[in-house]
């Protein structure tokens, strides 16, 4: 019997960035279910040496891998008719994919969207129609794209992690020797971020975020304010005098953040971080490339080395980075506002408050900024012992959430701990087979004829066409 063929269409396999990873995921799962054949029309097509067990049809790449056909205008249509796929299944944002969904076709089209912020640009809503299937990432997107025209339906399949490449390191030794060959032996807290380096992800939040952290502080018992400056004799806000806490700079502190520090679509990382005087304090990776990544083992060792994992991130469609970092069992952060929010919560991370909102020039939503303060008072409590914490925030504390909420608090190395495992129990519920059951489920009721019970087909080496 012919098993239907699904032509998937979004970043191509062999890349490391999120689209393809998830083309990655979903079409491995697919073969091997083997009841589908896979074809890819990859974007940005760069060849690797990973084993991705289906064709990958490039797009027509200009020499920087753009052009007028980066996304398949161009292409698609020969690739479809060369490929006569049953199913298109189409992964990306609603300006990359809106092409596909007005052109004549004889297979059904599924679309795979991320909505990374709220409300929804009215222009979307056609598109989002033009699916035979519409598929979201979480609660996030659906409830936006119900409020923008709640006649739209929607499916939700989250993504997944792979449970075995992103896991906590048993190697307690072997971890620390890792971590003093990336980054010396002088940091005694190491707050990990991997991110592209885009207006999205808020970057330059993080690197004010971290001056703050390592400064030293005074606070006041009075009006319980805390100022990160050098030790003051006077409160600036109602001038007492008497009481005053002082705590010391972080000078054991280092920033990582793996990601490129000049993108085009992005920040120039290196000046912000002189302009803030943090020469020293953070660290980047030497070399690295947009869409060339690391080895999925060496990444899991770097979640490994974090003593928390943060994404200043003003929203994600999903929020992958941090799903894995949970799943290294590495203590996580993000602003509370869009998709990574339904995994992080039911004590799955810490989500950060928001401070205000910002029209985001791409599709006039809104996306977060997290609140600066709330932000250093959550990575102070997986930095300091209960002791230090509560001589600088304790006055903070009590005043937000009341005069008992320093009672038991929980920080420093005992709630690293306990953060860790919580993280990686939540990340459990969210392994890729279980996407993978839910895509073969949703895929087969959109055929015709019955798939039958077959054999699972391994991964082999593809050859480009």
């Amino acid at each position: 019997m012919n098993k239907p063929t699904v032509l998937l269409v979004t970043d191509s396999a062999h890349l490391d960035t999120g689209f393809g990873r998830v083309a990655r995921e979903i079409g491995i799962g697919l073969v091997r279910s083997g009841k589908f054949n896979v074809v890819q029309h990859g974007w940005f097509h760069i060849p690797s040496d990973k084993l991705i067990p289906f064709c990958v049809i490039p797009t027509i790449q200009s020499g920087k891998g753009k052009g007028p056909d980066a996304y398949g205008e161009q292409s698609y249509d020969a690739v479809v008719q060369h490929v006569k796929p049953d199913i298109v299944l189409v992964v990306g944002d609603e300006w990359a994919i809106r092409h596909i969904v007005s052109r004549p076709r004889s297979h059904k089209l599924v679309g795979y969207v991320p909505i990374d912020a709220a409300p929804l640009n009215p222009e979307w809503v056609s598109t989002l129609k033009g699916f035979d299937k519409l598929v979201l990432y979480g609660q996030f997107a659906k409830h936006t794209v119900e409020w923008a025209d709640s006649s739209v339906k929607a499916d939700i399949i989250p993504h997944g992690v792979d449970l075995d490449t992103f896991y906590p390191v048993g190697d307690v030794a072997g971890v620390e020797e890792f971590r003093r060959q990336q980054f010396g032996e002088k940091w005694k807290f190491i707050i990990g971020c991997v991110s592209r380096n885009t207006a999205r992800k808020k970057l330059p939040r993080l690197i004010k975020v971290f001056r703050k952290f390592i400064q030293p502080a005074t606070t006041c018992p009075e009006c319980s304010n805390v100022f990160t400056t050098d030790p003051l004799l006077e409160c600036p806000a109602c001038h007492n005098t008497r009481g005053l806490a002082h705590t010391n700079p972080k000078h054991d502190a280092l920033l990582y953040m793996h990601t490129v520090p000049t993108d085009a679509h992005g920040f120039r990382l290196v000046p912000l971080i002189a302009r803030f005087k943090l020469q020293g304090y953070v660290a980047m990776p030497d070399g690295m490339k947009v869409a060339r990544g690391v080895p999925d083992s060496f990444l899991n060792m770097l979640y490994n080395s974090f003593d928390v994992f943060t994404l200043p991130t003003g929203g994600e469609g999903f929020g992958l980075p941090l799903l894995e970092a949970m799943s290294a069992g590495c203590p996580s952060l993000a602003p509370n506002y869009s998709g990574h929010v339904d995994f992080m919560r039911e004590g799955g991370g810490e989500l950060i408050e928001v401070s205000e909102m910002e029209t985001c020039i791409s599709n006039n939503g809104e996306r977060a900024l997290a609140n600066i303060e709330d932000y250093v008072m959550k990575l102070d409590r997986f930095y300091y012992e209960p002791e230090e914490f509560v001589k600088k925030w304790g006055p903070r504390y009590r005043m937000l959430h009341g005069e008992d909420a320093l009672a038991n608090i929980m920080t420093g190395n005992q709630l690293r701990r306990v953060a860790s495992e919580c993280a990686r129990n939540r990340a459990e519920e969210y392994g890729w087979p279980s996407a993978i059951e839910k895509w073969v489920q949703l895929l087969s009721s959109l055929v015709d004829w019955d798939l039958g019970n077959t054999q699972a087909v391994m991964p082999y080496r593809a050859e480009v066409l």
